[in-house]
């Protein structure tokens, strides 16, 4: 059985024995073994592998304003600040 397979091939790599010594140990042909060696293990039918995707850094934001006032914002945290620096700005004169 597969499952069976998996275990020997598990005791094997944590035994420190080699194949020949412990495939006669346990009545499996030489040859037979090593082809277990050499199978990947299958996922069950069903399974889900994770996965994880590295985000992209968002983009900074520029807002130049009509008296020259450039403000550039890197996007980070929840982005309910962004309205609220926004409004406050566009009362900004750019003047002394």
């Amino acid at each position: 059985m597969p499952a069976d397979r998996e275990r020997l091939v598990a005791e094997f790599r944590a035994s420190g024995l080699s194949c020949r010594a412990f495939s006669a140990q346990h009545g499996v042909k030489l040859a037979t073994f090593y082809g277990w060696l050499q199978r990947k293990p299958k996922l069950e039918t069903g399974a889900f592998a994770s996965v994880e995707v590295p985000l992209r850094a968002a983009a900074p934001i520029e807002v130049l304003f009509p008296n020259g006032v450039r403000v550039a914002i890197r996007p980070a945290g929840t982005g309910v600040e962004l309205p609220a620096l926004l409004r406050s700005l566009a009362g900004c004169t750019g003047g002394a």
